[in-house]
């Protein structure tokens, strides 16, 4: 009897089945958010899933506009990493069966990307103050890791705009001159390390930044500043990739697997200028970067378990059992396939100074031949001097 409830837990741990987390994925994707969210706050998920749960459920917020149930969320995500128990029976489990019995820990670039969402909403709430607390912590992480600056150029930048906005003009020239280092294609920097460069009073970095490709403006008077974020497409999601090893076994690695979104060219248009947002960060770029600097540490463990599957199976004395023990592993050959879903593909953006008022703001997405796929207008925007007006779209 015993013999059989192990079968029939491994038969269950191997099983797969639609999730709450599945529905409401599905809901986002239908550009139902709130019903994403609202779906998620009803559901108890259990410990291993609690830290997917909050970051869907808080993009879900974030994207349906509710800033302050997204942070929220995010918040919840980042203490629950924090005050995260130490399971042996999990890690001894684990061993033998899958990685999907642990508790989920996130991604690298999921753990960066949780502090620069809370960032992006404190600032969307105009709240600088707590976006550059959350920033500083996104750099913390990304140094930790010794991330490219070049992958995690978005985050670097929205870095400097807060440190520039809150006045703290030398730390904010630090942060722009990395981001022009390392992604000199995003042109828009050479603007911000000019007007620094004046506030600064360093003639010779004037002379150094105007000799740079890229337009040269002088300041505006009294002009007011436009900050466009813009999220496209889907982000990439893990799969199983398996291998069979004789007699039993199968071998099983995660895999990102990217979603085309067929977008190639983003314009900002008010009034009868046209401003660029170009890419300032590739998730499935990032995403699978941090694979591959922990897959060997992964299929380590899974020859391990393999290995320890096989002293099982051997160790049975009687056959049936044996043949079905070999079964229960082969089927429940499955990697960890848990990942922040919800993700875009890639985030873009755009900055432009205009004349202060009331201001239109048409954001145009083009394919690869140039034609206008879709376009989204932020109607009566009441463009100040003070602050940065901050945008926030998202497209599939």
């Amino acid at each position: 009897m015993r013999r059989v409830s192990c079968f029939a837990l491994l038969l269950t741990l191997a099983g797969c089945r639609t999730t709450p987390v599945d529905q409401a994925r599905e809901q986002f994707y239908s550009k139902d958010w709130d019903s994403a969210a609202q779906g998620l706050e009803k559901i108890e998920p259990k410990e291993k899933d609690q830290l997917v749960y909050l970051m869907e459920k808080g993009m879900a917020y974030h994207t349906a506009g509710k800033y302050r149930d997204s942070n929220r969320s995010f918040l919840q995500a980042l203490a629950f990493l924090e005050q995260e128990p130490i399971s042996a029976s999990r890690s001894v489990t684990s061993v033998v069966t899958t990685d999907r019995t642990k508790i989920y820990k996130g991604e690298q670039f999921e753990l960066v990307l949780l502090n620069t969402y809370l960032s992006m909403n404190f600032m969307l709430l105009g709240d600088f103050e707590d976006a550059l607390v959350e920033c500083r912590r996104a750099v913390v992480r990304l140094k930790e890791a010794k991330e490219p600056i070049e992958q995690h150029a978005f985050t670097r930048y929205l870095t400097a705009v807060c440190y520039e906005t809150l006045g703290e003009y030398e730390d904010a020239y630090i942060e722009y001159q990395k981001v022009q280092e390392f992604l000199s294609a995003f042109q828009a920097v050479k603007l911000d390390l000019l007007r620094l460069a004046a506030k600064l009073q360093r003639p010779e970095d004037i002379t150094k930044w105007t000799a740079l490709p890229g337009p040269v403006i002088g300041e505006k008077d009294e002009a007011g500043e436009v900050l466009v974020i813009i999220q496209l497409g889907k982000g990439p999601y893990k799969v199983s990739k398996e291998t069979f090893i004789p007699p039993s076994h199968r071998v099983a690695m995660p895999v990102f697997v990217s979603r085309p979104h067929g977008i190639t060219g983003v314009g900002v248009q008010v009034s009868s200028e046209e401003f660029s947002a170009p890419k300032m960060l590739d998730i499935d770029a990032v995403a699978s970067n941090d694979l591959d600097k922990r897959i060997k540490k992964v299929g380590f463990k899974e020859l391990v378990r393999k290995g320890a599957q096989e002293v099982i199976s051997q160790s049975v004395d009687n056959i049936a059992v044996e043949i079905l023990l070999r079964a229960a592993f082969f089927a429940m050959a499955k990697t960890d396939t848990r990942s922040w879903q919800t993700l875009p593909a890639e985030i873009r953006l755009a900055r432009f100074r205009i004349q202060p008022g009331i201001h239109d703001v048409t954001i145009r997405l083009l394919d690869y031949s140039g034609a206008n796929v879709a376009e989204h207008t932020f109607e009566k925007i009441n463009v100040g001097t003070g602050r940065p007006v901050i945008l926030n779209f998202r497209h599939f």
